[in-house]
């Protein structure tokens, strides 16, 4: 019984993978095609909306799918599915209230002039409601350990979201606004099939209090919401924030530069926070038997070795990588890639010493190290980009994350170190 309870753990464990690798995919597949068939101007543009969509995705995950994550596997397990009923009427208010700010917000972009980054904003707007039902959807089968199911609709998902776009392409359809249709369509279809999986396997709830389910639904994700929504948005500014700096004072262009080279980067530092997100067990085993120092600088070190090779490659091969993803574009930058290839081991830094902490039950010291990432990227990173552009935006960058994984390890350590005095005490 325990061998098969293992496995299905592993299994689960490989799946989660899969299914992130295939999320990871799309979105790195629809960013290069973009960067090839818009011009630099919209693909700055796009850039631009997507950053304040990603905002506006942090906040909806914090509130709605991390608690979700949380809950729905323990405290809620034997009501899931009046907790996912309640959880979608939440997707629905909340993306209705976000999405709202970035219509107003693409409107007034428009108002001034911007018209391809408001056209987007607008669009990205008026579809967020089905582009993150799909992010919600994707970890309902995470709450009982069905991830397949969620590769299987990952596939779905990377199909349709090409397709689409390569179909717009071809109609002469494409544009920064339009950008997020594919999304939007692909969105949609992959969360029905999932939804309706998930609903057919959940046996049928019986003698439940549908309203006092509703008013423990609530309770408990008022209770967890501020430090996740929090901790969302400081980790949001560090490495987005440039976006919306650069074309203030540099333009559209610069924007689209900043894409381009962190998009090479982008699929590493998205699986090191996969792998860290999965180490989160093994370290909350870990810390009841006092190995979590160990365990986690071991994990540190394993990771920042594949970190290291993955950084010498995309040096060595920066002109060729840029001409191979972007068609002949942003060659010119190749040697921004020497000092960008070294994000993903700050990331994975900051990713391996966030997941040790939350093992500890320690929300408030992970926000402590985000909030000071974001002074740095407020205080330095934006005065360094105004006045140097690109290499100003690279700087607060590496600043940024540099900060954020110092202050993460040495809390991480003094929580430690606490801990043990406690257990020995």
């Amino acid at each position: 019984m325990c061998l098969r309870g293992s496995g299905r753990i592993a299994g689960s464990g490989i799946a989660t993978l899969f299914d992130q690798g295939l999320f990871t995919v799309a979105n790195f597949v629809v960013t290069v095609l973009l960067a090839r068939w818009l011009s630099t101007p919209a693909f700055g543009a796009f850039a631009v909306a997507f950053t304040v969509f990603l905002l506006a995705a942090a906040v909806h995950n914090a509130v709605v799918v991390e608690p979700m994550l949380v809950f729905g596997p323990g405290r809620f397990a034997a009501s899931r599915r009046s907790y996912i009923r309640w959880l979608l009427r939440l997707h629905v208010l909340v993306c209705l209230a976000l999405g709202a700010g970035l219509a107003i917000g693409g409107l007034l972009l428009l108002a001034t002039g911007w018209r391809d980054t408001g056209g987007a904003l607008v669009a990205a707007g008026a579809l967020l409601t089905p582009i993150l039902l799909y992010w919600l959807a994707r970890r309902v089968p995470y709450m009982d350990s069905h991830v397949q199911e969620s590769v299987r609709a990952g596939v779905l998902n990377l199909l349709v979201v090409v397709g689409t776009l390569a179909l717009f392409r071809l109609l002469g359809w494409l544009t920064p606004a339009s950008a997020f249709v594919p999304f939007a369509l692909s969105g949609a279809t992959a969360s029905a099939i999932l939804f309706w999986q998930a609903w057919s396997r959940l046996a049928e709830e019986e003698g439940e209090e549908e309203g006092s389910s509703k008013i423990s639904f609530r309770s408990a994700h008022r209770r967890y919401v501020p430090w996740a929504t929090g901790t969302a948005v400081a980790g949001f500014v560090p490495g987005q924030v440039y976006y919306l700096i650069l074309p203030i004072a540099h333009g559209l262009t610069a924007s689209a530069a900043l894409k381009a080279l962190l998009t090479t980067v982008g699929p590493i530092m998205q699986a090191t926070a996969a792998l860290s997100v999965l180490l989160l067990p093994a370290f909350v085993r870990a810390s009841r038997s006092g190995e979590l120092a160990r365990r986690a600088i071991m994990s540190q070190l394993i990771l920042s070795a594949g970190c290291l090779v993955a950084w010498l490659m995309i040096g060595l091969l920066g002109a060729p990588i840029l001409e191979f993803l972007y068609n002949g574009r942003y060659t010119d930058l190749a040697h921004y890639l020497w000092v960008i290839g070294g994000l993903p081991l700050l990331s994975t830094a900051v990713n391996v010493g966030a997941s040790a902490l939350r093992a500890l039950e320690r929300p408030k010291p992970v926000f402590g190290a985000y909030l000071s990432a974001t002074i740095i990227a407020l205080a330095l990173g934006t005065p360094l980009t105004m006045a140097m552009g690109l290499r100003g935006a690279v700087a607060g960058l590496l600043l940024g994350y540099g900060v954020n994984a110092l202050v993460m390890w040495t809390l991480l350590g003094r929580t430690v170190g606490e801990a043990r005095h406690l257990a020995q005490g």
